[in-house]
């Protein structure tokens, strides 16, 4: 694109830059946030939470489609057609439907160019899944086999003992408690904590006082104006020639012949209807609708808005042929009225303004914190109140202790241990200066406070004890006293039984009994009986064959896949990757 952007990620030799990453991560989020709804939580989906899936993203579809472009696989024009006309999204009442084909596009930020460049990596990509994917084969001893291990039916007992039974048979001594209570410390350790006073300048505040003449609003209605001026919209249409099934020196040769036929009055509509590659566009005259800077590749779009209203380009090349461009319309927006626009502009005045006097308060601040060795001095010279925070650990706080470096300034060992005055500390939109108002060192909780929990696991420690031993000796000899429960199922069948002791039950033999701890106690199940199915007997149905077989074609495609990965190249170029 000549823009001379650094690469973030280089797989195999192919560049991922910075501005892959964000349009990504702006993708992930309106998904997201479409998901979700209003339960969407971007405490959850945060920058780095984003920027790890859509890197991690990236760099899958690069390997991707690295290995099917070294596979030597393409996609038609014919093929990038017939896909765009079948994606349901694009269709009203089954038909494609070009308005909403173009609809679609721009609410993703896409144009037809681009996104015609993104199905072609798409179809290249699937190409070569589907072939590895159709590797996967199955054979008829195979499938046999399968089913009959998934008819295998199994003929169990099964008894539960829970803990909460065994709870009565527990007696602890107090020396025991305070030995358990010893040995989880950790577990009761109270984090350490500090409570500062801190004198703050608030950004609003400045900004709040500023005065706004009548020639400092005039002046930032001229530069509205001018911007708004600057924020312009083309609706463009364009005749596609492709290069596929000819060279490019004939589709230049082509585009120049139609250009002249054009400039003497031909209608461009009806030419771009016969001879245009883009079948997205070429009913409707070439037409791609409304768009903003940015939507197409550079030397597209350097053409498109290098023309005036109605004017059509000479031939331009892109990756994805030779186009003749026509601005069909210009569009700026309306320029509203000084009235309609004086409350905002005088605020844009106001924070102009309160830069320059925010930052000479910063600097202020900054001389107090070092020369002044009482808050409560620093903050009647700067005229502002000294205000107590609440208490906060080092890993997280509310308010301004929300912020990392509020808390590292406050538990800095000059501000913490000797009592200073810490140095400004830049927030979002404020500045602070702190010091220590209370520190409580980390301590543990006493047994006291904590005991009723520390009984309560050893009980349930010691009861689960007890039910294991319980088990064992159920399962070595078999108690008279115990009420069996009996079963006979499939291993992928849902039974009475908990699934853990399902699953125990398909793993040993006939006559073997053997306890299993299960949630809230252990198990004894006994195995009965095993009602084999001869392979050679059953049959296969065919949704058996089908789930086999997509087993298996997934298993090839993943393998594949895993491949891929292994004999790639990544460079990470980022360290903030």
């Amino acid at each position: 694109m000549g823009s001379g952007e650094q690469a973030a990620i280089e797989v195999d030799g192919v560049e991922i830059n910075e501005s892959d990453i964000a349009r990504a991560i702006e993708l992930q989020r309106a998904n997201l946030s479409r998901q979700f709804g209003e339960q969407f939580n971007e405490d959850i989906f945060n920058d780095q939470f984003l920027r790890q899936a859509a890197v991690e993203q990236l760099i899958n579809e690069k390997i991707s489609l690295n290995q099917a472009m070294k596979l030597g696989l393409t996609a038609s024009a014919r093929m990038i057609d017939e896909t765009i006309v079948g994606i349901p999204a694009f269709q009203d009442n089954g038909r494609f439907d070009r308005d909403q084909y173009l609809d679609v596009l721009r609410m993703n930020g896409m144009s037809p160019v681009t996104f015609r460049k993104a199905l072609v990596s798409d179809i290249v990509v699937n190409q070569a899944q589907a072939a590895f994917a159709l590797s996967g084969f199955i054979t008829p001893f195979s499938t046999k086999f399968k089913t009959a291990l998934d008819a295998e039916e199994r003929s169990f007992e099964y008894v539960e003992l829970e803990a909460k039974d065994f709870k009565g048979q527990v007696l602890l001594t107090e020396e025991e408690i305070e030995q358990a209570y010893n040995n989880s410390l950790e577990r009761f350790a109270v984090p350490e904590m500090v409570s500062v006073k801190y004198i703050e300048i608030k950004r609003a505040d400045i900004i709040a006082t500023q005065q706004v003449s009548n020639e400092e609003l005039q002046a930032a209605y001229n530069e509205y104006k001018q911007r708004v001026s600057s924020n312009e919209q083309r609706q463009a249409a364009h005749i596609l020639l492709e290069t596929g099934d000819r060279s490019l020196k004939e589709a230049k040769a082509l585009a120049t012949e139609l250009k002249q036929r054009i400039d003497q009055g031909e209608s461009f509509e009806k030419l771009a209807a016969e001879y245009s590659d883009d079948i997205g566009s070429k009913a409707d005259g070439g037409d791609l609708g409304i768009t903003l800077r940015g939507s197409f590749e550079e030397s597209f779009e350097n053409a498109l808005y290098s023309l005036n209203e109605g004017a059509v380009s000479a031939p331009v090349e892109t990756e994805f042929g030779v186009h003749l461009i026509r601005a069909s319309k210009v569009i700026t927006d309306d320029i509203s009225s000084l009235a309609d626009m004086k409350s905002a502009l005088e605020q844009e005045v106001r924070i102009a303004k309160a830069f320059d006097e925010y930052e000479n308060k910063i600097h202020e601040l900054s001389d107090l914190a070092f020369s002044i060795t009482s808050l409560e001095e620093a903050g009647k010279i700067a005229s502002l109140p000294v205000k107590t925070s609440a208490l906060f650990q080092r890993d997280g706080g509310d308010g301004l202790a929300s912020s990392e470096s509020f808390r590292e300034a406050a538990f800095a060992g000059n501000v913490l241990y000797d009592n200073e005055i810490s140095s400004v500390i830049e927030l979002t939109d404020s500045a602070v200066i702190l010091t220590i108002n209370e520190h409580k060192p980390e301590s543990v909780k006493p047994l006291s406070d904590v005991k009723a929990l520390v009984v309560d696991e050893l009980t349930f420690a010691r009861s689960l004890e007890l039910a294991e031993q319980k088990a064992k000796v159920i399962a070595q000899a078999e108690s008279a006293d115990v009420k069996w429960n009996k079963v006979t199922t499939t291993f992928a069948q849902t039974s009475a039984a908990d699934r853990v002791i399902q699953q125990r039950a398909f793993a040993i033999k006939t006559g073997e009994a053997v306890s299993v701890e299960i949630q809230g106690g252990y198990a004894v199940v006994k195995l009965n009986s095993i009602d084999k199915k001869d392979w050679q007997t059953v049959t296969a149905s065919d949704q058996q064959i089908a789930e086999e077989r997509d087993a298996n074609s997934r298993k090839a495609l993943l393998s594949f896949q895993a491949w891929s990965k292994d004999n790639s190249k990544v460079k990470l170029k980022n360290s903030s990757i």
